[in-house]
C-alpha cells in the first residue's frame, strides 16, 4: 500500500462513551503504519449546534446546524483530495488549498490549523504510510455516516466505521465526571432513543464496521478493520456529463420526495408483516409501528432540508414500483 491510498474511519458512538480515549488509543498504537488524521466534530463545530438538532426547535435553527455540518464536510473533501491524489495540488504542500467560498472563516481557520501541520508531517524513511481520517462525532443517524461515504466513492478510497457500544445510564455518568466538556444530560438520552447504530448484516455500504465497548478495544482488531477498507476502496459510480448532473439536481423536487415516501411507506409495510408473521405481539407491534413512522418522518425532513442528498442518474419517475431503481435501493441502504 502506498502513501496516496487510505480510508475514512467513522468513529461513532453517545457523547462520554469514549470515543476520544479510543481515538488516543488507535494513534498512539497504529501511528507507525499509518497516517492518522483525526478530523474532531466538538473542536471545529459550536457546543450549542449539536443541541439545536436534538431539540429541533425550528427548522432555522435546523437548518444553521445542517450548514455547520456540511461546511465540515467540506472541507473533509478538499483534505481527501490531495491525500488520496486526485488533486493537482500536492499533499507535500502546506498551502494545499484557498478557503471554499461556502466554508465560513472561523471554521476554515480552525480546519488548516489541523490541516497543515498533518501535510507537513515527513514520512519515515524506506516507509510508505496509507493515511487513515478518523472522524470523530456521535454520527448517531445513518444518514450523517453516508454522506462520508459518498465522499469515500468520490475519492475512490475506502470507508469504515467503529462504533462504541455504551449504555445511556454509562455515558449520563462518565459525562458527569467530566471536568470541562459536559453535554446536556437530556441530550445524550435523546441521543440514545434515536442512535442507529452501523448494521453490515442490513446495509452493505456499511460491511467494514466494528462494534466494542471502550473497555474491549483491540487495536489489532482495530488495524484489521482499516487494512480490510484500504484493500477494498469504494467503487465510484458513471462518470456523469453536464446534462446527467443537470437531470441529478432536478430529483431533489417534489416529485423525488413523493417516490422516496411511497418507498418508505412500502419497506415499513414489508417490516411489519414479517414481524407480525414471525409472532411478535401486539404491543411490540404498536412500539415497532410508532418508531418506523417515526423514521420515515425524520428522512423525509432530512431529504427536504437537504441534509440527505440524492446523487443519482435516473429519472425518479414510477422508482418505488421498482425495487432496483436507484432511489429505490438508495433509500432502502438510508432506511435500513
Amino acid at each position: 500500500m502506498t502513501s496516496d491510498c487510505g480510508c475514512i474511519l467513522i468513529v461513532c458512538g453517545l457523547p462520554a462513551s469514549g470515543k476520544s480515549s479510543l481515538i488516543h488509543q488507535i494513534e498512539t498504537g497504529l501511528m507507525q503504519e499509518f497516517r492518522i488524521i483525526v478530523v474532531e466534530y466538538d473542536h471545529l463545530m459550536p457546543g450549542d449546534v449539536e443541541k439545536m438538532l436534538i431539540t429541533e426547535t425550528s427548522a432555522e435553527e435546523a437548518s444553521k446546524w445542517k450548514l455547520y455540518r456540511e461546511e465540515i464536510v467540506e472541507c473533509v473533501d478538499i483534505l481527501l483530495g490531495n491525500l488520496s491524489g486526485l488533486s493537482s495540488v500536492s499533499p507535500k504542500t502546506c498551502s494545499v488549498a484557498s478557503q471554499p467560498v461556502s466554508v465560513s472563516d472561523g471554521l476554515w481557520m480552525k480546519f488548516e490549523e489541523c490541516y497543515t501541520s498533518i501535510l507537513g508531517n515527513e514520512v519515515p524513511s524506506g516507509a510508505s504510510r496509507p493515511f487513515v481520517i478518523i472522524i470523530d462525532d456521535n454520527m448517531y443517524y445513518r444518514s450523517m455516516r453516508y454522506q462520508y461515504f459518498q465522499l469515500a466513492r468520490k475519492h475512490r478510497v475506502g470507508f469504515s466505521e467503529l462504533y462504541l457500544d455504551c449504555s445511556t445510564e454509562t455515558a449520563v455518568s462518565q459525562n458527569a465526571m467530566r471536568v470541562a466538556g459536559q453535554v446536556d444530560e437530556n441530550v445524550i438520552r435523546s441521543m440514545a432513543t434515536h442512535f442507529e447504530s452501523p448494521n453490515k448484516e442490513t446495509c452493505q455500504w456499511e460491511k467494514h464496521s466494528l462494534q466494542m465497548s471502550s473497555h474491549s478495544a483491540i487495536i489489532g482488531d482495530i488495524r484489521l478493520l482499516i487494512n480490510s477498507a484500504i484493500e477494498d476502496p469504494v467503487h465510484p459510480l458513471l462518470v456523469e456529463d453536464v446534462e446527467q448532473k443537470e437531470e441529478s439536481r432536478q430529483i431533489c423536487s417534489q416529485s423525488g420526495i413523493h417516490q422516496a415516501d411511497q418507498i418508505l411507506r412500502k419497506l415499513i409495510a414489508q417490516q411489519m408483516i414479517a414481524a407480525k408473521a414471525s409472532g411478535t405481539s401486539t404491543d411490540k407491534l404498536k412500539q415497532m409501528a410508532g418508531q418506523l413512522a417515526e423514521k420515515r418522518s425524520r428522512i423525509l425532513k432530512d431529504m427536504k432540508l437537504g441534509i440527505v442528498t440524492l446523487n443519482l442518474t435516473t429519472d425518479v419517475k414510477n422508482a418505488s414500483k421498482d425495487p432496483n431503481s436507484q432511489l429505490y435501493k438508495f433509500i432502502a441502504s438510508v432506511f435500513c
